[in-house]
């Protein structure tokens, strides 16, 4: 089954919002919500884990949520060195300092499934650099960035068994300029995003970001990173059923929403029905297609550019949106 979710930072404000629309959603549908994303920014420093889980935890229990999800903060890059030791040990504080926080709501909360913590990879290139990008650099940046989370992984299994399941999220490389000049280098082709399947790390399989990339194959220029992907893996990327078809046994988490085009700047996150992704079809693909018969479940989040803010209205719209289109899709 898909769990539905709406998505909030830890503070107060939001979730009160969020709150309020599952209240409302209950009264007016009569379709109650059973989970929740908590999406940390790099300014952990003004709370401790426990006075934020507390937060949480009271919130999910007024709200009778029974399914959560962590986004882990995403550090920004100080370095860059496509092996860069800073910025990987502010990756593994920013994701310890998440698990310690997901194992205390679990405990409180007497959730109903482990937690969900979702996690980017912190692996990127200088600006300087990608001129002299190949496939072989890719896959050192990439492999780099893998061991260093599976390193982790092995030095703080404790803090992952029982309570939290660890999926990472693909994503489209996006270039920053502003300070430290770099752009990130992640899994995006479907081959990618299940290396690391094997050591039980699921995937969070966000739908603009898998649109962003499956266009950019066939019609987009400019982008050396992706440019470099049209070299390895050809021009032409899976239909949605084909990509859910090959990454299902590691789907563990959805981020829900709409795209268009090959720039995230434009087409990322968008209102659903608003872009070019057939996303009804897509959850009618995965809930019938891949868990229909099963007794695994995938929580999914409604998640669009600034849907956080102003009450939480433009999830509303996303969620009613679904009501009416989708709802047999979600439990």
């Amino acid at each position: 089954m898909i769990v539905l979710q709406l998505k909030s930072s830890s503070d107060e404000k939001p979730l009160l919002d969020t709150g309020n629309i599952i209240s409302f959603v209950k009264k007016r549908w009569g379709y109650r919500i059973r989970g929740h994303e908590i999406h940390h920014r790099s300014n952990l420093e003004r709370s401790t884990p426990r006075d934020r889980a507390h937060i949480v935890s009271s919130f999910c229990s007024k709200n009778d949520i029974e399914y959560v999800t962590y986004h882990a903060p995403i550090p920004r890059n100080e370095g860059q060195s496509l092996i860069d030791e800073r910025s990987n040990e502010k990756a593994n504080d920013s994701l310890l300092a998440t698990l310690r926080e997901a194992e205390l709501v679990h405990t409180e909360c007497g959730l109903k499934d482990e937690v969900v913590i979702v996690y980017h990879l912190p692996s990127v290139i200088g600006l300087e650099e990608i001129p002299n990008l190949n496939k072989g650099l890719k896959f050192k940046i990439l492999k780099n960035s893998e061991q260093e989370l599976l390193s982790f992984q092995d030095k703080k299994c404790d803090y992952f068994d029982g309570f939290a399941t660890l999926t990472v999220e693909n994503v489209f490389p996006k270039y920053f300029t502003a300070g430290t000049r770099y752009s990130t280098i992640n899994m995006f082709h479907r081959s990618e995003l299940i290396r690391l399947d094997k050591f039980g790390i699921e995937i969070t399989f966000d739908f603009s970001h898998y649109n962003i990339y499956r266009s950019y194959l066939s019609s987009g220029n400019g982008n050396a990173i992706l440019d470099l992907d049209k070299q390895i893996y050809g021009t032409t990327a899976p239909s949605w059923e084909g990509c859910i078809g090959i990454i299902g046994k590691s789907l563990r988490q959805l981020h829900i929403n709409d795209g268009r085009g090959t720039h995230p700047a434009a087409g990322e996150g968008l209102m659903l029905g608003e872009g070019e992704i057939p996303v009804v079809p897509v959850l009618r693909h995965i809930h019938y297609g891949l868990l229909e018969k099963t007794e695994r479940i995938i929580q999914g989040t409604i998640e669009l550019v600034n849907g956080h803010l102003y009450e939480g209205k433009l999830q509303k719209r996303a969620l009613e949106w679904l009501l009416v289109n989708a709802e047999d899709i979600f439990q």
